[in-house]
């Protein structure tokens, strides 16, 4: 991944861009975005750490400003409740839904494509 210098600064760049993002996650009070910012405190009250993984890469991806971040967002704290509370899966399960999710996201795959996949993981 890092083979060259601009390669180790483009990578500490990124680095440091996710975790004042992180930093936003661990600390919702100071989310500056009105639209999400009661689902970014929603992560928080529900300890839902799981879906921070694909978040984190949609905010990377798409950028936290996008009609698709917030939208997934919303949708994800919802899955996630109702997973934690109606589902009577393994938990760990989750993971790799999220995974997947983050995949997805990195692979240009539409905010409807990643509905429909929670969807149907959603028996």
């Amino acid at each position: 991944m890092v083979t060259n210098e601009q390669s180790a600064r483009d990578f500490v760049s990124d680095l440091r861009t996710d975790s004042k993002f992180v930093k936003l996650l661990n600390d919702p009070s100071k989310y500056p975005d009105n639209k999400t910012k009661p689902a970014i405190v929603g992560i928080k009250s529900l300890n839902a750490q799981h879906i921070r993984v694909p978040i984190l890469t949609a905010s990377r991806e798409w950028g936290m400003e996008t009609d698709d971040f917030d939208e997934l967002v919303k949708f994800l704290v919802k899955f996630f409740f109702r997973f934690r509370i109606v589902s009577k899966r393994h938990p760990g399960e989750i993971d790799k839904m999220m995974i997947e999710c983050a995949t997805k996201i990195k692979n240009n795959d539409s905010m409807e494509q990643i509905k429909d996949y929670l969807r149907y993981e959603d028996d």
